[in-house]
């Protein structure tokens, strides 16, 4: 590991003891993972730490936690014994001086957040009014004022604290396992692709990976939809056997077993290790990865399709990456060998 790798894994490790602790400093702490993110390289990750530091620009959208909830109310202006007047009268309560609900955009730098977290912070409008009360014998001036009490801004606080401990966790395991993790992908992958090539079914990957590449919303979706459709085709490659149910598994067929017609790729994949006299524990892991993964493909397309929102570059990763692994999965407790007509499981 090169010098710069190691002072940066050590500079995580650092920031991950300092938020585990009774008194973490979380400037510190964002400070030590940009200094990490400078020795490494990391610009996108840099600028997101330097951004929450030095503040939002003003043309840049706010992530939701720097959006925060307050109070609008009109406040006397004058001194002390004028607010006890009026907070006293009758015509403090009238419905079109009545306080309501606001929200302020947080641009602010970190130490101005650490402020506001200890004392609140009182945002004074322009807007101003002239009431009587006290039958009419008196007037006040009237100033609209919008107030954030200092526990909004520790919950930004909290969310940054959070933010900055996983990344760090993140970054330290990447940096300390990243090599062993590459290694165990690399093989899986490998396996994954050489299987789908024999099965002649390789043109499955080159849509997924430009869907996933491109980080457009319809190449995403298309993606989901090329992993599904590698599933099913893989289950029709190895299941050949014309029958409707297999009938060493119970499922939802006629006769209280398993269907496994072709758009039942997950059950033929079922049976399919089940014929494979895979042991009970090693077939019910990979039965279990086989209707997880059919159930959130199914999930993500009917969420895109009926527009309750886009699919997300992350879910499109995440299910390109299960995909390779239950089918590299398959390679090795399977000899990959298609069943023609199923029998009695040995």
């Amino acid at each position: 590991m090169s010098d710069s790798r190691t002072e940066a894994q050590t500079l995580f490790s650092e920031v991950v003891s300092n938020l585990t602790s009774s008194t973490p400093d979380l400037t510190a702490s964002l400070r030590k993972c940009l200094l990490a993110c400078e020795l490494l390289g990391w610009e996108t990750q840099g600028d997101w730490l330097r951004i929450e530091m030095e503040g939002y620009p003003a043309e840049a959208a706010r992530p939701n936690y720097r959006i925060v909830q307050g109070v609008q109310s009109w406040q006397p202006t004058g001194g002390s014994v004028d607010v006890i007047l009026w907070e006293s009268s009758d015509q403090a309560h009238l419905p079109d001086i009545a306080s309501d609900s606001t929200s302020l955009d947080v641009f602010a730098r970190l130490g101005w957040i650490l402020s506001a977290a200890k004392s609140g912070y009182t945002e004074r409008t322009d807007e101003e009014k002239t009431v009587r009360f006290r039958n009419n014998s008196r007037t006040m001036t009237l100033k609209k004022q919008n107030y954030f009490t200092p526990s909004v801004f520790g919950a930004i606080l909290e969310v940054l604290e959070n933010k900055a401990y996983k990344f760090a966790v993140s970054s330290y395991v990447q940096l300390k396992y990243g090599d062993l993790q590459t290694s165990i992908w690399e093989d899986y992958s490998k396996r994954a692709e050489e299987a789908v090539l024999s099965m002649k079914l390789s043109q499955h990957l080159d849509g997924i990976k430009q869907g996933i590449e491109s980080g457009n919303p319809e190449m995403l979706r298309t993606a989901v939809l090329g992993c599904r459709n590698l599933l099913d085709d893989v289950a029709k490659h190895l299941w050949k056997d014309p029958r409707e149910t297999y009938t060493h598994l119970p499922g939802d067929g006629a006769d209280g077993k398993l269907r496994v017609t072709d758009d039942k790729y997950k059950n033929r994949l079922s049976a399919y290790l089940h014929q494979k006299s895979t042991a009970r524990n090693q077939r019910k892991y990979l039965t279990d990865a086989f209707h997880y993964l059919a159930s959130l493909i199914s999930s993500l397309i009917s969420f895109q399709a009926k527009g309750h929102r886009e699919i997300e570059p992350y879910e499109a990763r995440s299910i390109a990456i299960n995909t390779y692994v239950v089918i590299a999965e398959l390679t090795i407790l399977t000899d990959l060998e298609p069943v023609v007509e199923y029998q009695e499981p040995n």
